[in-house]
């Protein structure tokens, strides 16, 4: 939750916070991240969760699927672009 809230994706307006749990809690059950408890001095015990080799792979995967569409996506708003003039 640190990491998203410095790269601002937990906002009210973006992810809540039992989203995130939520899909981490998914994406363990499918082997593509796994847990453990870490015990703290300060404040109460925490999950830490680390993604597996075969959530790399999949990551990669899914990256490689959304920057082929980005590709295709930004060659569709330049057509429209100079075919209807739009700024």
């Amino acid at each position: 939750m640190e990491e998203l809230s410095k790269r601002g994706l937990v906002e009210s307006t973006r992810l809540e916070a039992g989203t995130v749990y939520t899909l981490l809690r998914r994406l363990e059950h499918h082997g593509l991240v796994s847990s453990e408890w870490e015990e703290t001095e300060a404040g109460p015990n925490r999950r830490v969760y680390k993604i597996t080799p075969e959530g790399v792979t999949f990551l990669k995967s899914t990256i490689s699927s959304l920057v082929q569409s980005k590709l295709v996506l930004d060659e569709l708003l330049t057509y429209y672009e100079t075919k209807l003039k739009i700024e």
